[in-house]
């Protein structure tokens, strides 16, 4: 049998005749937070986690959420069957352990000034290498000592390329230093400027056979491929040949001639 009860704070609740007798539950659930047929986990340890009070939230399944106290000094939310089942033993400390601290040490050329923050799941510190330059470091990286310098220790080493021709670029000067590898800064035979990596250079991929140029302005154009098969990687043109010229015009007259042309 289920009775309507009042309580002294005017609320109202349904108790059968069992708890009643049994005098387990005394209120409404104005002063006991836990609610009748709840199972009360106050105080009870598991794990790193001390349970506080039941929370007004619910998990998925509409099973109660507890506040807990964890022992690193943070407060989270758990099921009762995770507590139970011994699923949750912590706020989270555990999977995660805290940051080491490498202020100040040294990694080959590399002496650590600050935490720099995570990204790409790791861990980055900003460095002083001891040839002036501050780069920023993967910890797994400084680790396993697979980076000890910013890179003007790395293969291949920095060299000066001023003034050295490569095919038909003559060097500039050094545009940037970036991510262990220079950028330099070339003039091509044609009278237009670029940037080129260093490896390219180096290697002869870069502009010996192929001229690259920038464009204030894209023109839409009809250049089409004429067999059905998807190209493989990526393809190059020589528009001096695709077009029958020696010296290419503007990209407007670019855009507008390769309107009638077709690639395979």
């Amino acid at each position: 049998m289920v009775w309507n009860c009042t309580c002294d704070c005017g609320g109202a609740v349904q108790l059968d005749t069992r708890t009643l007798q049994r005098g387990t539950v005394r209120d409404c659930g104005c002063e006991t937070k836990v609610k009748p047929g709840q199972k009360d986990l106050t105080g009870q340890r598991f794990g790193r986690l001390v349970c506080l009070e039941p929370s007004p939230h619910r998990n998925k399944q509409g099973g109660t959420q507890w506040l807990c106290q964890c022992d690193c000094g943070k407060q989270c939310l758990a099921a009762t069957h995770q507590l139970l089942c011994g699923y949750k033993k912590s706020c989270g400390c555990l999977s995660h352990p805290p940051l080491k601290d490498y202020v100040g040490k040294r990694f080959g050329m590399l002496t650590v000034l600050e935490y720099a923050g995570k990204w790409d799941r790791m861990h980055r510190w900003r460095c002083l290498c001891d040839c002036g330059n501050e780069t920023i470091v993967g910890q797994t990286l400084l680790q396993s000592g697979r980076t000890k310098s910013c890179g003007c220790n790395g293969s291949p080493p920095m060299e000066d390329l001023t003034g050295k021709i490569f095919g038909k670029l003559t060097v500039l000067e050094l545009a940037e230093w970036k991510n262990g590898t220079s950028y330099w800064h070339c003039r091509c035979e044609c009278g237009n400027e670029t940037i080129v990596r260093y490896v390219y250079l180096i290697n002869g991929h870069s502009m010996d056979r192929t001229r690259y140029f920038f464009v204030e302005k894209f023109y839409q154009t009809d250049f089409k491929k004429v067999t059905p098969r998807v190209p493989m990687g990526s393809r190059m043109f020589d528009l001096s040949q695709v077009l029958g010229v020696k010296t290419l015009p503007d990209t407007e007259a670019i855009a507008q001639a390769l309107q009638n042309k077709e690639w395979m």
